[in-house]
Parts: C-alpha cells; sequence; structure tokens
C-alpha cells in the first residue's frame, strides 16, 4: 500500500461527510446542519484533522489530540490520542490494522509522542481487533456522558 497522510481539504472533507455506514455504524455517518462549519472546523490546521490516501485514492481519515477523545473518559495520562475512519466500503475486510500501523508511523514521525491513545464504542469489536492488533491494551472503560454508552480506552507506547 502506498499510504499518503495529508492535511484535510474541503474536497477531502465534503467526500467525507457524504460517506455513508449502515447498521449500528451509521454512528459513524457525519451529520450536521451546518456543513460549511463542518467543512471549516476539519480544515482548520489546529484541529489536526488528515485525509489518509492509498494510491492517490481517499480511504480515510484521522484526528488527533481533543478532536478523538469522548466526554467522560480519563484522559489524564500523557498520550496522543488517535481517532481515524475508514471509507466505508473498505471496513470489515482487514484493512484496519495496517490502516492504524500506517497512522502510528505517521503519528510517530509528526508529533513524536511518549504514547498512543485510542477510544473505541464498546461494541465496535473490528475497530478494537485492528487497534489490538497493533499493540494496544485496555486500560479502562466508561460510559459516556453525551453518547449514553460505553467505551473503552485502550493505550500502548509509541
Amino acid at each position: 500500500m502506498d499510504w499518503r497522510f495529508e492535511p484535510m481539504s474541503v474536497e477531502a472533507a465534503h467526500t467525507m461527510i457524504a460517506w455513508r455506514y449502515e447498521d449500528a455504524y451509521s454512528l459513524y455517518n457525519i451529520n450536521t446542519d451546518d456543513i460549511e462549519a463542518e467543512l471549516i472546523y476539519m480544515c482548520d490546521p489546529e484541529n489536526h484533522y488528515y485525509a489518509i490516501y492509498d494510491n492517490d485514492v481517499l480511504v480515510g481519515h484521522v484526528s488527533f489530540f481533543a478532536d478523538a477523545q469522548v466526554k467522560g473518559g480519563d484522559y489524564s495520562a500523557d498520550a496522543l490520542d488517535i481517532g481515524a475512519g475508514m471509507r466505508p466500503d473498505t471496513t470489515g475486510k482487514g484493512n484496519g490494522t495496517k490502516t492504524i500501523a500506517a497512522i502510528l508511523d505517521f503519528a510517530r514521525e509528526r508529533y513524536q509522542p511518549k504514547a498512543f491513545r485510542a477510544t473505541i464504542i464498546e461494541w465496535n469489536k473490528r475497530s478494537q481487533k485492528a487497534t489490538t492488533n497493533n499493540g494496544f491494551k485496555e486500560v479502562s472503560r466508561f460510559t459516556s456522558i453525551s453518547h449514553d454508552t460505553d467505551f473503552i480506552i485502550f493505550m500502548r507506547d509509541a
């Protein structure tokens, strides 16, 4: 795979906003009443959003820091938070482990963190498997105050 990470562009953000996931994964659909505000947020370098390309095809996105956190979790440990998503037609096909490995390589080079942290909704076993396949270990569980559902925090050394 020929991975490339680029700061989020308006074009890539528009494409991502249009992605639609099925069934329980529809939680990841970006639904907004103000697309312009969402585009501005995602494209602002201060928010650390990146588009992920494989051979010049948009296959996913990643965000770092506070945007990757879920309200209610304990984020006191020194770690780089990672939130990621893949294009719907690429999910469930074993691509997650390789995608996360590429994200970790990019994040090491860009941010030089001491550790990585990922917060994953409890029922998303696919994301949990891809994360643990990359050396993450569960460190805590909590119920989100904004989603009223359970999440798991995973961490690993950088």
